[in-house]
């Protein structure tokens, strides 16, 4: 008498898989939990180490943003009194803003101490106004402004004229 055939050989095997005896479909794509610890793990380490970099980046941004803003104000200034024969540009550092002074009210005000900048004016003065006449020219003596964030430094260089110089 014949021993009965196993049917094994008669089973359906995914495609791509050899066929043989005894051999069972293996894990072929994928990462174990080690892996994708050590890889998680060595991506932190990396994300440390890299945002001190990208927070001094952010910090000389804002600084050149707002000496932008500055400048910009005094170009406003300057056309303020064109249109009402004098303007005033006061800077402040204990304030932490500029401001335009047309006539008695204020036009444009900068504040910088809300994004964390902190100004500083050349020499020992903590506060300069920028006098400008009906024609636009400045009546003040040049002053330097530093504005400061986190170990960003950015200068500004304000002429007598009203003219900007970054």
């Amino acid at each position: 008498m014949l021993a009965p055939r196993p049917f094994h050989h008669l089973a359906r095997v995914p495609m791509g898989v050899p066929r043989s005896e005894g051999h069972l479909p293996s894990m072929t794509r994928g990462f174990t939990l080690l892996e994708l610890s050590v890889v998680l793990s060595f991506m932190g380490v990396l994300a440390m180490m890299g945002g001190g970099v990208g927070r001094g980046l952010v910090d000389l941004l804002e600084c050149r943003t707002a000496r932008e803003e500055i400048a910009g104000l005094v170009y406003r200034a300057r056309a303020e009194a064109r249109i009402h024969g004098e303007a005033r540009v006061r800077l402040n550092e204990g304030a932490g803003g500029t401001l335009i002074l047309a006539g008695d009210s204020v036009a444009h005000r900068v504040d910088l101490r809300g994004r964390g900048i902190q100004l500083r004016i050349g020499g020992s003065r903590t506060e300069a106004t920028l006098v400008f006449g009906p024609l636009g020219v400045g009546r003040a003596a040049s002053t330097t402004l530093y504005l400061e964030r986190g170990r960003a430094r950015v200068p500004l260089v304000l002429s007598s004229h009203g003219r900007v110089r970054r």
